[in-house]
């Protein structure tokens, strides 16, 4: 029976490497593994080489899984730094329409209130205008209910102010009493009798 002088594993006597560690094997024969070597044997078995391999491929997985994750990592770091920067653009844009925006409302309200102040005035005028308004209104009424008028057209009618037949081109005025006391009688027209 052979040994392995690197590993300590057991060989076929025809064998020319080894089948553990891959070492030539020289021409000596039964030759007992030292010490370590026995140790080595008893680690190193077909099982625990399994083991390496797969613990070797989980690693390489692993490893291949990790460098996937930094590239990927990367790409959106990258992508999300072109994003912060569209963002920051847009938000930049924005931040000027809003202050010509404030400042189109500023100098709306502006607008607003000086036509508030010219309503108003527009009002206390109109509200003014009303009152003569009312003084003529009450004056011609006074006038229509008191004076009469009487044109220089040989009729002997007396008319009011509104009628259709006074002319108003050369007329005297009087209260109606006065108008009859002088023989003047109402218009048909403007009195309805």
């Amino acid at each position: 029976m052979k040994f392995c002088e690197e590993c300590g594993a057991q060989l076929l006597d025809e064998a020319v490497f080894c089948e553990e560690c891959g070492a030539t094997i020289g021409k000596a024969e039964n030759v007992q593994p030292k010490e370590i070597n026995t140790i080595q044997q008893s680690t190193v078995t077909p099982k625990n080489k399994s083991i390496f391999k797969i613990n070797l491929i989980w690693g390489i997985v692993t490893g291949v899984i990790v460098l996937f994750s930094v590239v990927v990592f990367i790409i959106m770091f990258k992508n999300s730094r072109n994003i912060n920067n569209e963002l920051y653009s847009e938000n930049f844009t924005m931040q000027g329409e809003m202050e010509k925006l404030e400042s189109r409302i500023t100098a709306l309200k502006d607008e607003n209130n000086e036509l508030k102040r010219s309503n108003n005035k527009l009002k206390n005028t109109n509200d003014a205008l009303n009152k003569q308004l009312d003084e003529c209104n009450r004056e011609i009424e006074f006038i229509d209910a008191c004076v009469v008028f009487v044109e220089n057209d040989g009729t002997n009618f007396y008319h009011k102010y509104a009628c259709s037949k006074f002319i108003g081109n050369e007329f005297w005025a009087y209260n109606s009493n006065a108008a009859v006391g002088n023989g003047y009688k109402p218009c048909p027209y403007c009195y309805g009798n």
